[in-house]
């Protein structure tokens, strides 16, 4: 079915009154959700990439203020005589495509970045805005491409029945506003749908077959350049060409790896040049959440890391942790609402129509390989939510196919009334809609994401450090101050200083403050006093900084001894001298 025909169907008018009340449903969607739930970043992925995105909009270049101390440790390995430079520290953790992308958003926009003292309510922070504005715009036009892709495979009805239970999900929803890349990538995951059908429908050859091999190699090498992890998608659409595809399919297999490899070439080359590692910190991801080795997400903040202790059986057993908590927990939870249960039927039907029943393997596959590749490469999320969760770009084809087996099920209930049976499917689309629904019609929660965020003090405590170069012991060079803490993405963010994250041993905070660069603060918040007391902080990572965390001061021949408690669960540790007259000045 052609575009045009899509869109207007026999009648024109019909055909554009239809498109004119899906982009108004689409924007006004988007404008109430953002309203009633939105209130700002919520994850470290999210303000690390808007910190970044912010610092390209401004100039400055593909530089951090979000450092991990694991990266500046993989510069030492590349150079150890170098002096890593901490003014203008290269981000070696993120692929630039989602970056670029906000970074020209913020630029188009112009937010205001500054926090004001607090002297009344808090208002919603103007770079979060303009972040959860340019997702929901990638959102709907990843809903636009559902329904025209559904529409030219199947028919416009099930189109609508699709797009209306992707439009009306609460979980997809709220990955769009996480300010992740979670939109970009469902619109690509989409676009590998869609291709994919071009590619089966025409096995065999001719100028559909090479064009879509072509667009589905360019979008897997963009999605790399979005989320690393986006290459497993090579797996499920490789496989499908393979078995699926006719007498072209070995050509078009080395087409879509080729060109996949030719676009994530130039990055790879770049992190060689600048790390010695192909990925960067992105690269150790697979020694990350060991029990024995890094548990958790302790591994981007070790600076001195012991990687000569990991084996095979240790990567095998993170394995067999992280692929048991996804087949018992992410794969349950996908789509949030009914349709999993359909999906899981239709793969038991034998559909009539040869392209559906190949292109239905795809997510099977995809299925698969997610659950076999992901888990020794899963890095526990610092906090929040995290892309890394590939299952939640299948639901564009759980929907599909579905509503397509629910369609086979209407059918049989032989409903002459074109009435009951369009009441039957708007019954059908409200009863997987309830998590939306309860979502508009719940409490409202305050502008910010307490806890562990709540940008005016982090502001404050940013404060504490200059943002403008200072010179440093009568030195010519100036420098910018910097500080340590455990959300070093939200100081980056809203207070708009580089910060290193919390390194998990004091000695090694005492290397760095003496062979890097000294530090002006150390700032905890509750991402450390609202974790668990003993095993995180009697008996775990964090038990070094327990007399900061629970009794506010400093451990011994600590360089910083003035503290400053904002609050129950904040607090900064800096020179006595940069604290107002109220502050603590712990022994």
């Amino acid at each position: 079915m052609s575009f045009s025909r899509i869109i207007l169907g026999d009648n024109p008018k019909t055909g554009i009154l239809r498109l004119s009340i899906f982009v108004l449903t689409a924007i006004c969607l988007s404008f109430l959700y953002l309203v009633v739930q939105f209130k700002g970043l919520n994850s470290a992925e999210a303000m690390d990439n808007a910190q970044l995105a912010r610092n390209l909009a401004e100039g400055k270049g593909y530089v951090t203020d979000n450092i991990r101390p694991l990266s500046v440790w993989l510069f030492h390995q590349r150079d150890p005589e170098a002096k890593v430079d901490l003014e203008a520290h290269p981000d070696t953790a993120n692929p630039p495509a989602y970056p670029y992308l906000t970074a020209f958003w913020l630029k188009v926009w112009g937010p205001k970045y500054d926090i004001p003292e607090l002297k009344g309510d808090f208002e919603m922070y103007g770079g979060d805005w303009a972040i959860a504005v340019l997702d929901c715009i990638l959102f709907c036009l990843g809903l636009f491409a559902l329904f025209f892709w559904t529409a030219s495979m199947v028919d416009v009805k099930v189109a609508s029945l699709v797009a209306a239970l992707a439009a009306f999900n609460d979980y997809l929803w709220q990955w769009t506003i996480s300010g992740t890349c979670w939109s970009l990538l469902f619109l690509f995951s989409v676009a590998i749908g869609w291709l994919a059908y071009v590619r089966i429908r025409s096995p065999g050859g001719g100028a559909a077959a090479l064009l879509s091999s072509v667009g589905l190699g360019l979008v897997i090498g963009i999605g790399f350049l979005t989320r690393y992890t986006f290459a497993l998608w090579l797996v499920p659409v490789l496989l499908l060409v393979l078995l699926h595809g006719g007498s072209g399919r070995v050509r078009d297999a080395v087409i879509i790896g080729a060109i996949a490899a030719a676009i994530a070439a130039p990055w790879i080359l770049r992190n060689l040049a600048v790390t010695a590692t192909p990925l960067g910190v992105a690269g150790y991801a697979f020694l990350g959440g060991t029990d024995l080795l890094f548990p958790g997400p302790t591994l981007l903040n070790a600076y001195q890391p012991g990687m000569d202790a990991w084996t095979i059986k240790m990567i095998a057993r993170k394995w067999m942790t992280y692929a048991r908590q996804m087949w018992e927990m992410d794969l349950k939870l996908i789509g949030g609402n009914w349709m999993i249960c359909f999906f899981i039927a239709s793969s038991f039907y034998i559909f009539r129509r040869e392209d559906l029943q190949r292109l239905k393997w795809l997510p099977v596959y995809g299925l698969l390989a997610f659950t076999a590749f992901l888990p020794p490469i899963w890095l526990p999320p610092m906090q929040g939510v995290t892309t890394q969760n590939l299952f939640s770009l299948l639901t564009p084809f759980f929907f599909i196919f579905g509503a397509v087996f629910f369609m086979v099920l209407l059918d049989r209930w032989e409903l002459r009334s074109g009435f009951l049976r369009n009441a039957v499917m708007v019954v059908f689309v409200a009863l997987n809609s309830f998590g939306f629904l309860y979502a508009m019609l719940g409490p409202r929660i305050p502008p910010f994401r307490f806890p562990p965020y709540y940008p005016p003090v982090i502001a404050k405590a940013a404060s504490f450090v200059k943002a403008d170069p200072v010179s440093i012991g009568g030195s010519e060079k100036k420098m910018r101050e910097w500080m340590m803490t455990d959300m070093p993405w939200a100081v980056a963010w809203y207070g708009r200083r580089p910060a290193m994250g919390l390194t998990y041993k004091v000695d090694e905070f005492l290397k760095i403050n003496d062979h890097e660069k000294e530090f002006s603060a150390v700032f905890l918040t509750p991402i450390s006093s609202h974790r668990d007391l003993v095993e995180t902080l009697i008996n775990g990572e964090l038990k070094e900084w327990m007399p900061v965390i629970i009794f506010r001061s400093a451990p011994s021949n600590f360089p910083l001894k003035g503290g400053f408690p904002m609050g129950p669960d904040f607090v900064v540790l800096t020179d006595p001298a940069r604290l107002p007259q109220e502050a603590e000045k712990p022994e």
